[in-house]
């Protein structure tokens, strides 16, 4: 679940760089004309994460310079919690078809996680109201399920979050449904490519900066932008915690080097196009830039001794830049 590199509070209704012509790749989404259930129940005896029913709720500094080194005990943890959300990701990606609702996938992930007696970290962290994000077409990113059903063409992200041993495990992917225009099914392949690019890098002593400029350099090789709003993070016992990892080249990025026992996710949002104009939809997480198609790819990399491991690799899934 993507980090915003801004305070979500930053955002209006709408802001950035005027969208530009591009082509319509699809049907506009009708912006807050879908309708949004409630959360789906819990069970009562499965562990929630220390925020849910909170309020006021309380995170970490994700800018902090305290970077988490984990025990053996914790890396443990954090491999049974990103190996569910790995399977329950898997799971989404083969059974999301054309015809089913957004509110379909939610199920999908939500029945998958509790059948683990394991929780999705969606449900109210920061009060988001579903068990999974879903991004479709034009939103960005942190799409809330809805009823909005899926069409020939579309394509859409799902970001996967559960809580396990008290671990979270964080992943994303994209379904391309149906005839995918040419343009998209690159986006989102380069997409991949990019993220794979900067996993490539991890090893103990490498720059956390260096995962952005990797990103970076990737993208622009080929022509698409990488969206600068929203970034990875540390992950473990909390969701959010220190670095934030950027996708792209920037003095903020931390100075710090990777070391083992640090985990985090890589997961850059590739746009069409640099020139965009966000909308803050009335859920208040939906970020969709009409007009501008973006794909993002997401995994959880632990920096080891030896280099490091991809710990929500899911099973069949092969290195595309290794192929």
């Amino acid at each position: 679940m993507a980090s915003s590199s801004a305070s979500r509070r930053l955002f209006s209704r709408t802001f950035g760089n005027s969208a530009p012509s591009l082509p319509r790749y699809t049907a506009p989404l009708k912006i807050n004309q879908y309708k949004t259930t409630p959360p789906l129940p819990v069970p009562p005896h499965i562990i929630r994460p220390p925020y849910v029913g909170q309020n006021p709720q309380q995170f970490p500094d994700i800018n902090s310079k305290d970077i988490h080194v984990m025990s053996a005990d914790q890396i443990t943890g954090l491999r049974a919690a990103a190996k569910l959300a790995s399977q329950t990701l898997k799971h989404a990606l083969d059974n999301t078809k054309i015809g089913m609702r957004l509110d379909d996938i939610d199920q999908l992930v939500h029945d998958f996680i509790v059948k683990d007696e394991s929780y999705p970290s969606a449900i109210d962290f920061m009060h988001f109201p579903k068990s999974v994000c879903t991004s479709v077409n034009d939103v960005v990113a942190h799409g809330v399920p809805n009823d909005y059903v899926l069409q020939d063409g579309d394509y859409v992200n799902i970001d996967v979050v559960c809580y396990k041993q008290g671990h979270h495990g964080d992943n994303s992917g994209m379904v391309l449904l149906g005839n995918v225009h040419p343009d998209i099914q690159k986006l989102s392949k380069v997409t991949r490519e990019a993220m794979y690019s900067a996993i490539d890098i991890v090893k103990p002593g490498t720059p956390f900066a260096k995962v952005g400029e990797t990103i970076q350099e990737y993208a622009h090789a080929y022509g698409f932008a990488v969206n600068e709003d929203f970034g990875g993070h540390g992950i473990a016992h909390h969701m959010h915690m220190a670095p934030m990892v950027y996708h792209h080249k920037t003095h903020a990025s931390t100075k710090q080097e990777m070391r083992p026992g640090m985990a985090f996710t890589i997961e850059p949002i590739l746009m069409m196009s640099s020139k965009y104009q966000y909308v803050m939809w009335k859920d208040n997480w939906t970020i969709s830039a009409p007009g501008v198609p973006s794909c993002q790819w997401e995994h959880i990399i632990l920096v080891t001794e030896e280099g490091r491991d991809i710990l929500t690799l899911r099973e069949g899934e092969e290195h595309p830049l290794k192929q």
